[in-house]
């Protein structure tokens, strides 16, 4: 089982690579990033069947199940908690922008530089 897991990491990593190697540096389109989120959302769960699948034969119904919720529980608060940050990250960003152009364009009296 470990070794299926280290074999999947390992391509899906090799395509990831592969794919942007061969697009290079681009501007990531909503479309894009929503196709990509979509695809690697999509194994996390035929992974997770897979373990189910592994796991009903080999320790029974019970531990397939609990270690099943355990991934998807983890997986979704991982991908919330990465969610939150890029858009604190974002948020950030445009606050540093509008302070930047603030500072910029007015010498604190309203009048422009």
């Amino acid at each position: 089982m470990w070794a299926g897991f280290a074999v999947f990491v390992v391509v899906a990593i090799a395509i990831d690579l592969l794919v942007m190697e061969r697009q290079g540096a681009h501007k990531v389109t909503m479309g894009e990033a929503l196709r990509w989120s979509i695809l690697w959302f999509s194994l996390a769960f035929v992974f997770v069947a897979i373990l189910w699948w592994y796991l009903d034969g080999t320790q029974g119904r019970t531990v397939a199940n609990t270690v099943s919720m355990q991934f998807i529980t983890g997986y979704l608060v991982w991908c919330l908690k990465s969610n939150h940050q890029i858009m604190v990250l974002a948020a950030r960003a445009t606050d540093a922008k509008m302070v930047s152009a603030l500072l910029c364009h007015t010498n604190g009296l309203g009048s422009s530089l």
